[in-house]
């Protein structure tokens, strides 16, 4: 382990990228839904979560190349069924 934040360690044939930070996050999240029918529902829900730019070094094995990541956006639907 070096200096740096992110260091790479070799286990049974896997390279692990381990990003060794703490970062504060924030996360905003939404559902809305609608009522068919007393027992039944149809919705949508979104998130999405924040936290300060991180640089990921690349990764040899998978061949990825260096990122930096700010966060994640989710969308899904939902079906309800209500007993």
């Amino acid at each position: 382990v070096n200096s740096s934040p992110y260091y790479f360690y070799q286990q049974s044939g896997n390279y692990q990228n381990v990003v060794n930070e703490t970062a504060l996050s924030v996360v905003v999240f939404g559902e809305f839904n609608i009522y068919l029918k007393e027992y039944l529902t149809l919705g949508i829900t979104t998130d999405y979560v924040f936290f300060p730019p991180i640089k990921i070094p690349s990764d040899p094995l998978s061949k990825l190349p260096e990122q930096t990541l700010s966060g994640n956006a989710c969308i899904g639907f939902v079906l309800g069924i209500h007993l």
